[in-house]
């Protein structure tokens, strides 16, 4: 049985998350006056928010479950979940340092994938088969 989710705990780590965050990116800048990191940090917290609310009304165990990582998660995955989200974020702040970490982390994500698909080929049956016939993974017609 799922535990009881907690809305002020969660909105309480919404917020703390958020201005660490603001805090970290802001530091890093040297300065406050960004406003594409306002707008970036506006939305993502606002989507969250929204997201948290949605999902504890509708589906209060996805919660329980993503609170805990499978025990069968592949070691090389863990850090890949931070470094997708990073490539959005690359974009929406409209940085030149930012934009070169994003090709950066394309590169990371096209290893993610190559380890997944081999991991797949080896531990689920039938995706050989489907791997045969399905040849692009990311961009189709190139990879």
């Amino acid at each position: 049985m799922p535990t009881p989710i907690n809305p002020i705990a969660g909105a309480i780590r919404l917020v703390a998350g958020s201005a660490a965050f603001a805090a970290l990116l802001f530091a890093a800048a040297g300065t406050l006056a960004w406003p594409a990191a306002w707008a970036y940090l506006a939305t993502i917290t606002a989507v969250m928010a929204v997201y948290g609310l949605v999902i504890v009304r509708l589906h209060p165990e996805l919660i329980e479950e993503r609170r805990h990582p499978p025990a069968d998660a592949k070691p090389w995955d863990k850090p890949f979940i931070v470094i997708v989200g990073m490539v959005g974020m690359t974009f929406s702040l409209g940085s030149r340092p930012a934009l070169a970490a994003a090709v950066a982390l394309c590169l990371v994500l096209a290893r993610r994938t190559a380890l997944e698909d081999r991991t797949l080929r080896a531990e689920l049956n039938g995706y050989d088969e489907y791997a045969r016939r399905v040849r692009f993974r990311l961009v189709p017609g190139v990879w």
